[in-house]
């Protein structure tokens, strides 16, 4: 999957598995961050991959995810 999927039209189905995301803050700037949804089918909360803390507590919002790219492999 190479696109961004808004978490409007769609969530990850693998859960704790790192996702490229991006998010908003309330004044509207956005930026990337790499972040897991975590939970379960009934409750379920993005969290930021490398401090473990919800990315809402960060005071951000997931906009949208997409897969992360394929490790680099070198020549």
């Amino acid at each position: 999957m190479n696109k961004w999927i808004s978490v409007d039209n769609d969530l990850p189905k693998e859960f704790y598995k790192a996702k490229l995301v991006w998010v908003e803050s309330e004044s509207g700037s956005g930026t990337y961050m790499i972040a897991s949804l975590d939970g379960d089918e009934d409750y379920s909360e993005w969290v930021e991959w490398t401090s473990d803390k919800n990315v809402e507590d960060l005071g951000y919002e997931v906009i949208a995810w997409r897969e992360l790219p394929d490790e680099y492999r070198g020549e």
